[in-house]
């Protein structure tokens, strides 16, 4: 009895580290496509009539809630925290 819960507890954790690896790759991607965005704002200069200050700190708050927002629908497509039994 002891080795089923061991293999049980076993395969679990590989299924959640797998859930896990899968929202950090999903964040990552999100992430480098907001650099990009970033850099091409940031090329084309602050838009209308904001200073380059303003736009930035925009651009990282939304950057943030994208990252926030694609990790948590990542996460319960993949069902993370909530084990097959």
């Amino acid at each position: 009895m002891p080795d089923n819960l061991f293999d049980q507890a076993e395969r679990i954790f590989e299924e959640e580290k797998s859930k896990a690896m899968s929202v950090a790759k999903s964040v990552k991607d999100e992430v480098k496509d907001i650099a990009a965005e970033t850099k091409v704002d940031l090329d084309s200069g602050a838009p209308g009539e904001k200073s380059a200050v303003e736009a930035v700190g925009d651009k990282a708050k939304s950057a943030a809630k994208r990252v926030a927002d694609k990790a948590q629908s990542t996460a319960e497509d993949k069902n993370l925290g909530k084990p097959k039994t």
